[in-house]
């Protein structure tokens, strides 16, 4: 994404949207979800409408923050820091660009297991992947990008920040491992394990979803801390503030994704709820994710300001 010219990667990105809310929208309804949630198609739709448009306006908040990022690393090259900009602005074009993709082809695998039911376990664990490598991919090279701005000011976490942190992410691999395994209610009561609901056995879950998954909030929690430590170094006010506000965005995804997760362990349970409790729960959770990618793309922005002025 470095070397292509950003009109192309507009239309591209412009093109995704479009094809993900076409496909969303025109496909025809679930015909099982209307019949467990006793809703008509249009109110289906309207449902639909409600959820997908700020799912994609999230995803524009992202693409905002990367072309930003990517045209502030462009104009500091030559600084020390201007590698490091680029990678991070990868990491999130990343992010901008793969999670539409991502729900285009969730979609069609979707549409398709409605109407043949025997493909619904290819479909489960081609979906689980290919939204576990996304954030794995954008985070490791997020990671990169913030360990090389601390490498340039010499800041390292202290003792206590790195009991604290290893502490925290103990606490909430443990709790990811045991709702997956044996946490979930629904599970206990239709005495199914969890290789019914992943498709997948046991062992193969641990190694290849929940430990990869632990792994992305690793990468993506010290990310966050290290351009925080970063920008208490740095000098300029401004672009302190716009660090500052990408290491809180950076904290923000990693976060929403820890909730998103959790609450994947819970479906059996939650699809089990009345429509009204489930969007309680779906559009709190948009408002969260929402909240790390707005902060990344006006932190970028303020960066941008500064080579702009």
């Amino acid at each position: 994404m470095k070397k292509i010219k950003a009109p192309y990667l507009a239309y591209l990105f412009v093109a995704l949207i479009l094809t993900y809310l076409v496909l969303t929208l025109l496909l025809s309804a679930n015909r099982q979800a209307m019949v467990h949630y006793h809703i008509s198609s249009l109110a289906l739709r309207i449902l639909d409408v409600t959820i997908v448009l700020p799912v994609a306006g999230i995803w524009t908040a992202a693409f905002y923050g990367f072309t930003k990022l990517r045209q502030y690393a462009e104009l500091i090259s030559n600084n020390r820091d201007g590698k490091q900009m680029h990678r991070l602005a990868f990491g999130v074009g990343i992010l901008a660009f793969c999670q539409p993709t991502a729900s285009i082809i969730s979609t069609i695998l979707n549409y398709f297991s409605q109407h043949h039911p025997s493909f619904l376990p290819t479909t489960t664990i081609v979906n689980n992947y290919i939204s576990l490598l996304i954030p794995l991919a954008a985070f490791v090279v997020i990671g990169e990008a913030a360990r090389g701005f601390t490498d340039i000011t010499k800041q390292r976490p202290s003792q206590r920040q790195i009991q604290l942190f290893a502490l925290l992410l103990v606490l909430i691999g443990a709790g990811y491992c045991y709702f997956v395994f044996n946490g979930l209610p629904s599970v206990r009561k239709l005495a199914l394990s969890s290789s019914h609901i992943y498709y997948l056995p046991d062992w193969v879950i641990l190694l290849t979803i929940v430990v990869p998954y632990i792994f992305v909030w690793f990468n993506g929690m010290l990310a966050s801390m290290d351009i925080y430590l970063y920008q208490q170094k740095i000098k300029g006010v401004i672009y302190k503030g716009g660090m500052g506000l990408v290491a809180l965005g950076v904290g923000f995804i990693i976060i929403s994704s820890i909730v998103l997760q959790y609450l994947v362990t819970l479906s059996g349970r939650i699809l089990e709820l009345r429509i009204s409790a489930i969007l309680l729960i779906v559009y709190p959770l948009l408002v969260l994710i929402s909240a790390g990618y707005i902060m990344i793309a006006i932190g970028a922005k303020r960066l941008r300001k500064i080579e702009v002025v």
